[in-house]
Protein backbone atom coordinates (compact mmCIF):
# COMPACT_ATOMS: atom_id res chain seq x y z
CA UNK A 1 0.00 0.00 0.00
CA UNK A 2 0.97 3.28 -0.72
CA UNK A 3 0.65 5.67 2.88
CA UNK A 4 0.51 9.95 2.51
CA UNK A 5 0.37 11.29 6.29
CA UNK A 6 -0.54 14.39 6.31
CA UNK A 7 0.49 16.67 9.28
CA UNK A 8 1.92 20.20 9.40
CA UNK A 9 4.85 19.67 11.31
CA UNK A 10 7.21 16.61 11.15
CA UNK A 11 9.84 17.52 14.29
CA UNK A 12 10.32 16.65 17.68
CA UNK A 13 7.80 19.19 19.67
CA UNK A 14 5.14 17.35 20.83
CA UNK A 15 2.82 14.70 21.85
CA UNK A 16 1.78 14.12 17.59
CA UNK A 17 4.90 15.16 16.64
CA UNK A 18 6.36 12.11 18.77
CA UNK A 19 3.51 9.57 17.55
CA UNK A 20 4.84 9.88 14.03
CA UNK A 21 8.01 9.20 14.74
CA UNK A 22 7.27 6.41 16.69
CA UNK A 23 4.95 4.96 14.04
CA UNK A 24 6.88 5.87 10.74
CA UNK A 25 9.84 3.52 11.12
CA UNK A 26 7.94 0.49 10.94
CA UNK A 27 5.62 1.46 8.10
CA UNK A 28 8.69 2.12 6.26
CA UNK A 29 9.27 -1.07 5.65
CA UNK A 30 5.68 -2.43 5.18
CA UNK A 31 4.14 -0.17 3.04
CA UNK A 32 5.24 3.02 0.34
CA UNK A 33 5.31 6.05 2.91
CA UNK A 34 5.28 9.82 1.87
CA UNK A 35 4.91 12.74 4.13
CA UNK A 36 3.13 15.52 3.52
CA UNK A 37 3.82 18.62 5.72
CA UNK A 38 4.57 22.41 5.97
CA UNK A 39 7.84 21.99 8.23
CA UNK A 40 10.48 18.98 8.43
CA UNK A 41 13.58 18.39 10.20
CA UNK A 42 16.46 17.17 8.42
CA UNK A 43 16.50 13.66 9.71
CA UNK A 44 12.72 13.30 8.03
CA UNK A 45 13.96 14.82 4.88
CA UNK A 46 16.88 12.05 4.42
CA UNK A 47 14.24 9.20 5.47
CA UNK A 48 11.15 9.83 3.98
CA UNK A 49 9.79 11.36 0.73
CA UNK A 50 8.20 14.51 1.34
CA UNK A 51 5.64 16.82 -0.27
CA UNK A 52 6.52 19.82 1.11
CA UNK A 53 3.72 22.84 1.11
CA UNK A 54 3.38 26.40 2.72
CA UNK A 55 0.61 27.63 5.05
CA UNK A 56 0.66 30.54 7.54
CA UNK A 57 2.99 29.84 10.81
CA UNK A 58 1.90 33.33 12.30
CA UNK A 59 -0.34 34.22 12.88
CA UNK A 60 -1.11 31.34 14.91
CA UNK A 61 -5.09 30.96 14.50
CA UNK A 62 -4.58 30.91 10.93
CA UNK A 63 -2.07 28.11 10.85
CA UNK A 64 -4.42 25.18 11.23
CA UNK A 65 -6.96 26.06 8.84
CA UNK A 66 -4.44 28.09 6.07
CA UNK A 67 -2.56 24.24 6.22
CA UNK A 68 -6.20 22.34 5.94
CA UNK A 69 -7.04 24.61 3.00
CA UNK A 70 -3.68 24.45 1.81
CA UNK A 71 -2.91 20.40 1.89
CA UNK A 72 -6.80 19.60 0.11
CA UNK A 73 -5.92 20.09 -3.47
CA UNK A 74 -2.43 18.44 -3.04
CA UNK A 75 -3.79 15.21 -1.35
CA UNK A 76 -6.33 15.58 -4.09
CA UNK A 77 -4.38 15.41 -6.66
CA UNK A 78 -2.12 12.73 -4.72
CA UNK A 79 -4.48 10.79 -4.72
CA UNK A 80 -5.10 10.27 -8.77
CA UNK A 81 -1.13 10.14 -9.90
CA UNK A 82 -0.54 7.67 -7.36
CA UNK A 83 -2.73 5.16 -8.43
CA UNK A 84 -4.08 2.24 -6.83
CA UNK A 85 -3.96 1.18 -3.19
CA UNK A 86 -3.45 4.71 -1.49
CA UNK A 87 -4.64 5.84 1.55
CA UNK A 88 -4.17 8.90 3.15
CA UNK A 89 -3.81 9.36 6.96
CA UNK A 90 -3.89 12.77 8.63
CA UNK A 91 -3.24 13.70 12.15
CA UNK A 92 -5.81 15.29 14.32
CA UNK A 93 -7.15 18.38 13.04
CA UNK A 94 -5.09 18.87 9.67
CA UNK A 95 -7.13 17.94 6.89
CA UNK A 96 -10.71 18.52 5.72
CA UNK A 97 -10.88 15.05 3.54
CA UNK A 98 -8.84 11.87 4.36
CA UNK A 99 -9.32 8.36 4.41
CA UNK A 100 -8.14 7.52 7.90
CA UNK A 101 -7.86 10.26 10.79
CA UNK A 102 -6.06 9.50 14.28
CA UNK A 103 -7.76 11.48 16.89
CA UNK A 104 -5.55 12.34 19.30
CA UNK A 105 -8.10 14.36 21.05
CA UNK A 106 -11.36 15.70 20.44
CA UNK A 107 -10.73 19.33 20.74
CA UNK A 108 -14.35 19.95 21.49
CA UNK A 109 -14.74 17.94 24.22
CA UNK A 110 -11.78 19.53 25.66
CA UNK A 111 -12.69 23.30 24.52
CA UNK A 112 -16.27 22.98 25.98
CA UNK A 113 -14.74 21.61 29.77
CA UNK A 114 -12.24 23.85 29.55
CA UNK A 115 -14.53 26.65 29.66
CA UNK A 116 -16.83 25.12 32.49
CA UNK A 117 -13.25 25.50 34.73
CA UNK A 118 -13.33 28.91 34.78
CA UNK A 119 -15.75 31.56 35.78
CA UNK A 120 -18.05 33.36 33.72
CA UNK A 121 -16.58 36.66 32.51
CA UNK A 122 -13.29 36.00 34.01
CA UNK A 123 -9.95 36.73 32.36
CA UNK A 124 -8.68 33.55 31.63
CA UNK A 125 -12.67 32.49 30.35
CA UNK A 126 -12.53 35.41 27.82
CA UNK A 127 -9.47 34.53 26.85
CA UNK A 128 -10.30 31.40 25.96
CA UNK A 129 -13.38 32.30 24.58
CA UNK A 130 -12.51 34.85 22.13
CA UNK A 131 -9.30 32.94 20.85
CA UNK A 132 -10.51 31.84 17.08
CA UNK A 133 -7.81 29.03 17.43
CA UNK A 134 -10.66 26.96 18.93
CA UNK A 135 -12.96 27.84 16.47
CA UNK A 136 -11.08 27.19 13.54
CA UNK A 137 -9.89 23.46 15.07
CA UNK A 138 -13.68 22.59 15.99
CA UNK A 139 -14.65 24.06 12.36
CA UNK A 140 -11.79 21.41 10.84
CA UNK A 141 -13.12 18.94 12.93
CA UNK A 142 -16.69 18.85 12.10
CA UNK A 143 -15.61 19.15 8.41
CA UNK A 144 -13.36 15.99 8.70
CA UNK A 145 -15.69 13.94 10.60
CA UNK A 146 -18.66 14.41 8.47
CA UNK A 147 -19.61 11.05 6.41
CA UNK A 148 -17.91 11.17 3.38
CA UNK A 149 -14.75 13.13 4.65
CA UNK A 150 -13.07 9.90 6.06
CA UNK A 151 -13.72 6.31 6.05
CA UNK A 152 -11.96 5.15 9.71
CA UNK A 153 -10.89 7.00 12.74
CA UNK A 154 -8.58 5.79 14.74
CA UNK A 155 -9.16 6.80 18.65
CA UNK A 156 -5.75 6.91 20.88
CA UNK A 157 -8.33 5.75 23.60
CA UNK A 158 -11.89 4.81 24.37
CA UNK A 159 -12.09 8.13 26.15
CA UNK A 160 -12.11 10.00 22.70
CA UNK A 161 -13.61 7.57 20.77
CA UNK A 162 -16.28 8.55 23.46
CA UNK A 163 -16.47 12.56 22.97
CA UNK A 164 -15.98 11.56 19.22
CA UNK A 165 -19.96 10.00 19.46
CA UNK A 166 -21.10 12.47 22.23
CA UNK A 167 -19.51 15.51 19.65
CA UNK A 168 -19.38 14.49 16.40
CA UNK A 169 -22.11 11.74 16.47
CA UNK A 170 -19.73 9.60 14.20
CA UNK A 171 -20.83 5.93 13.79
CA UNK A 172 -18.78 3.44 16.42
CA UNK A 173 -18.55 1.47 13.74
CA UNK A 174 -15.99 3.89 11.77
CA UNK A 175 -13.82 4.24 15.00
CA UNK A 176 -10.87 2.31 16.10
CA UNK A 177 -9.44 2.29 19.64
CA UNK A 178 -5.70 1.74 19.05
CA UNK A 179 -3.70 3.12 21.99
CA UNK A 180 -0.76 4.59 21.58
CA UNK A 181 2.17 2.58 22.20
CA UNK A 182 5.86 2.52 24.04
CA UNK A 183 9.94 2.32 23.09
CA UNK A 184 10.48 -0.11 25.48
CA UNK A 185 14.08 -0.34 24.69
CA UNK A 186 14.75 3.35 24.79
CA UNK A 187 12.64 3.48 28.13
CA UNK A 188 14.24 0.40 30.74
CA UNK A 189 14.51 0.06 34.05
CA UNK A 190 17.98 -0.74 33.46
CA UNK A 191 18.63 2.68 32.31
CA UNK A 192 18.69 3.40 36.26
CA UNK A 193 22.41 1.74 36.32
CA UNK A 194 23.93 3.94 34.21
CA UNK A 195 21.69 7.71 34.60
CA UNK A 196 20.84 7.48 37.99
CA UNK A 197 23.43 8.53 40.29
CA UNK A 198 24.84 10.97 37.51
CA UNK A 199 21.28 12.92 37.03
CA UNK A 200 21.23 13.26 41.10
CA UNK A 201 24.76 14.28 41.09
CA UNK A 202 24.33 16.89 38.44
CA UNK A 203 21.12 18.07 40.61
CA UNK A 204 22.36 18.31 44.18
CA UNK A 205 20.04 15.38 44.93
CA UNK A 206 21.20 12.31 47.61
CA UNK A 207 20.84 8.89 46.53
CA UNK A 208 18.91 8.97 49.79
CA UNK A 209 16.50 10.73 48.42
CA UNK A 210 12.73 9.88 46.86
CA UNK A 211 12.33 11.90 43.48
CA UNK A 212 9.16 12.39 41.76
CA UNK A 213 9.11 12.92 38.42
CA UNK A 214 6.13 14.77 36.43
CA UNK A 215 6.68 15.27 32.44
CA UNK A 216 4.65 17.94 30.82
CA UNK A 217 4.62 20.96 28.13
CA UNK A 218 1.28 22.66 30.16
CA UNK A 219 2.17 22.59 33.74
CA UNK A 220 -1.13 24.01 34.41
CA UNK A 221 -3.55 21.53 33.20
CA UNK A 222 -1.68 19.03 33.97
CA UNK A 223 -1.91 19.84 37.39
CA UNK A 224 1.92 20.66 38.25
CA UNK A 225 0.07 22.84 41.28
CA UNK A 226 -1.59 20.10 43.01
CA UNK A 227 1.94 18.10 43.01
CA UNK A 228 3.63 21.23 44.80
CA UNK A 229 0.67 20.70 47.17
CA UNK A 230 0.97 16.97 47.73
CA UNK A 231 5.10 17.47 47.73
CA UNK A 232 4.71 19.88 50.94
CA UNK A 233 2.00 17.56 52.31
CA UNK A 234 3.30 13.94 51.99
CA UNK A 235 5.00 12.44 55.31
CA UNK A 236 8.19 11.76 53.33
CA UNK A 237 10.41 14.73 53.79
CA UNK A 238 13.26 13.48 51.39
CA UNK A 239 10.63 14.06 48.99
CA UNK A 240 12.36 16.23 45.56
CA UNK A 241 10.62 16.37 42.49
CA UNK A 242 12.00 16.93 39.14
CA UNK A 243 9.92 18.97 36.55
CA UNK A 244 10.27 18.28 32.71
CA UNK A 245 8.80 20.03 29.75
CA UNK A 246 8.36 23.04 27.79
CA UNK A 247 6.49 25.88 30.22
CA UNK A 248 7.38 28.45 32.09
CA UNK A 249 8.33 28.11 35.59
CA UNK A 250 7.79 31.20 36.88
CA UNK A 251 4.10 31.51 37.27
CA UNK A 252 4.81 28.56 40.17
CA UNK A 253 7.35 30.11 42.18
CA UNK A 254 5.77 31.96 44.85
CA UNK A 255 3.42 29.27 45.78
CA UNK A 256 6.95 27.16 45.74
CA UNK A 257 8.37 29.23 47.95
CA UNK A 258 4.92 30.07 50.36
CA UNK A 259 5.18 25.51 50.77
CA UNK A 260 9.08 26.03 51.74
CA UNK A 261 10.01 23.50 49.22
CA UNK A 262 12.29 25.72 47.16
CA UNK A 263 15.26 23.58 47.41
CA UNK A 264 12.91 20.16 46.79
CA UNK A 265 11.99 21.28 42.79
CA UNK A 266 14.14 21.31 40.07
CA UNK A 267 13.01 22.77 36.79
CA UNK A 268 14.72 20.99 33.82
CA UNK A 269 12.91 22.65 30.98
CA UNK A 270 12.79 20.50 27.36
CA UNK A 271 14.80 17.72 26.55
CA UNK A 272 15.26 14.73 24.27
CA UNK A 273 16.99 12.64 27.36
CA UNK A 274 13.81 12.49 29.14
CA UNK A 275 14.75 8.81 30.12
CA UNK A 276 17.58 9.47 32.06
CA UNK A 277 15.10 11.74 34.03
CA UNK A 278 13.06 8.57 34.34
CA UNK A 279 16.01 6.54 35.61
CA UNK A 280 16.79 9.16 38.43
CA UNK A 281 13.06 8.84 39.79
CA UNK A 282 11.22 6.90 41.93
CA UNK A 283 7.46 7.67 41.13
CA UNK A 284 5.52 9.22 38.13
CA UNK A 285 3.23 11.99 38.94
CA UNK A 286 0.62 13.32 36.60
CA UNK A 287 -2.71 14.43 38.31
CA UNK A 288 -3.84 16.11 34.63
CA UNK A 289 -7.55 17.38 34.63
CA UNK A 290 -7.23 15.99 30.54
CA UNK A 291 -5.34 13.82 28.42
CA UNK A 292 -6.35 12.03 25.68
CA UNK A 293 -3.34 9.48 26.28
CA UNK A 294 -0.72 10.52 27.53
CA UNK A 295 2.37 9.39 26.09
CA UNK A 296 4.92 10.34 29.15
CA UNK A 297 2.96 8.06 31.59
CA UNK A 298 3.40 4.68 29.59
CA UNK A 299 6.97 6.04 29.19
CA UNK A 300 7.90 5.96 32.81
CA UNK A 301 6.02 2.92 32.95
CA UNK A 302 7.96 1.26 30.45
CA UNK A 303 11.07 2.77 32.71
CA UNK A 304 10.04 0.40 35.96
CA UNK A 305 8.59 3.22 37.79
CA UNK A 306 5.51 3.31 39.68
CA UNK A 307 2.34 5.83 38.05
CA UNK A 308 0.25 7.65 39.89
CA UNK A 309 -1.89 9.57 37.26
CA UNK A 310 -5.34 10.49 36.81
CA UNK A 311 -8.17 8.34 35.92
CA UNK A 312 -8.98 10.85 33.20
CA UNK A 313 -5.84 10.33 31.52
CA UNK A 314 -6.60 7.98 28.60
CA UNK A 315 -3.51 5.66 29.46
CA UNK A 316 -5.33 5.05 32.72
CA UNK A 317 -7.62 2.40 30.65
CA UNK A 318 -4.36 0.09 30.22
CA UNK A 319 -3.49 -0.02 33.77
CA UNK A 320 -5.21 -2.11 36.96
CA UNK A 321 -5.45 0.08 39.96
CA UNK A 322 -2.95 -0.42 42.69
CA UNK A 323 -1.33 -3.16 40.57
CA UNK A 324 0.86 -1.25 38.22
CA UNK A 325 -0.50 2.52 39.46
CA UNK A 326 -2.43 4.18 41.42
CA UNK A 327 -5.41 6.24 39.55
CA UNK A 328 -6.22 9.22 41.06
CA UNK A 329 -10.12 9.77 41.31
CA UNK A 330 -10.18 13.56 41.65
CA UNK A 331 -6.77 14.86 40.01
CA UNK A 332 -7.46 18.21 41.86
CA UNK A 333 -7.69 16.90 45.23
CA UNK A 334 -3.93 17.18 46.61
CA UNK A 335 -4.61 15.27 50.13
CA UNK A 336 -5.33 12.51 47.57
CA UNK A 337 -2.57 12.72 46.01
CA UNK A 338 -0.38 12.95 48.81
CA UNK A 339 -2.24 10.20 50.07
CA UNK A 340 -1.11 8.33 46.68
CA UNK A 341 2.61 9.27 47.49
CA UNK A 342 2.58 8.42 50.59
CA UNK A 343 1.56 4.97 49.60
CA UNK A 344 4.52 4.26 47.93
CA UNK A 345 6.93 5.12 50.69
CA UNK A 346 8.10 1.56 51.00
CA UNK A 347 10.95 1.11 48.76
CA UNK A 348 9.63 -2.51 47.89
CA UNK A 349 6.33 -1.68 46.73
CA UNK A 350 7.30 0.74 44.75
CA UNK A 351 9.71 -1.82 42.67
CA UNK A 352 7.39 -4.45 42.64
CA UNK A 353 5.11 -1.50 41.22
CA UNK A 354 6.92 -0.93 39.02
CA UNK A 355 8.06 -4.54 37.56
CA UNK A 356 4.20 -5.04 36.84
CA UNK A 357 4.04 -1.49 35.35
CA UNK A 358 6.91 -2.52 33.03
CA UNK A 359 5.32 -5.67 32.14
CA UNK A 360 1.98 -3.82 31.21
CA UNK A 361 4.20 -1.28 28.77
CA UNK A 362 5.58 -4.64 27.37
CA UNK A 363 2.11 -5.17 25.71
CA UNK A 364 2.00 -2.18 24.10
CA UNK A 365 4.63 -1.29 21.99
CA UNK A 366 4.75 0.63 18.80
CA UNK A 367 5.16 -2.95 16.62
CA UNK A 368 1.93 -3.72 17.72
CA UNK A 369 0.51 -0.23 17.08
CA UNK A 370 2.05 -0.68 13.57
CA UNK A 371 0.53 -3.65 12.83
CA UNK A 372 -2.82 -2.39 14.11
CA UNK A 373 -3.16 0.60 12.08
CA UNK A 374 -2.08 -1.27 9.04
CA UNK A 375 -5.24 -3.94 9.73
CA UNK A 376 -7.29 -0.46 9.52
CA UNK A 377 -5.19 0.58 6.11
CA UNK A 378 -6.31 -2.72 4.78
CA UNK A 379 -10.07 -2.52 5.60
CA UNK A 380 -10.09 1.07 4.24
CA UNK A 381 -8.53 -0.45 0.86
CA UNK A 382 -10.86 -3.64 0.78
CA UNK A 383 -14.32 -1.36 1.52
CA UNK A 384 -12.90 0.89 -1.16
CA UNK A 385 -12.19 -0.99 -4.22
CA UNK A 386 -9.26 0.91 -5.06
Amino acid sequence: MKIVHAYPYFNRLGGVEKYLRDILPGQKGVHDVLLVGGEFDEDFLHEYPVAKISFLRRPRFLSSITFAVAVYGTLRRLKKTLGKNVVIHAQGASSFRQDVVTAHSCHKAWFLSSLAEQKIFSWPWLRKIFNPVHYFTIFIETLQYRPGNHRKVIAISQVIKSELIKYYRIDSRRIVVIHSGVDCARYHPNHRDKFRAVVRGKLGISDSATILCFVANEFRRKGLANVLVALAGAGDMTLELIVVGRDRSDPFQAMIQSLGITDRVHFIGPTSEVHEYYAASDIFVLPTKYEPFGLVITEAMASGLPVIVSRLAGAAEIMTENLDGILLEDPEDAVELAAAVDALADPNRRALMGLKARETALRHQWPEVVREISAVYRAVIDSSGV
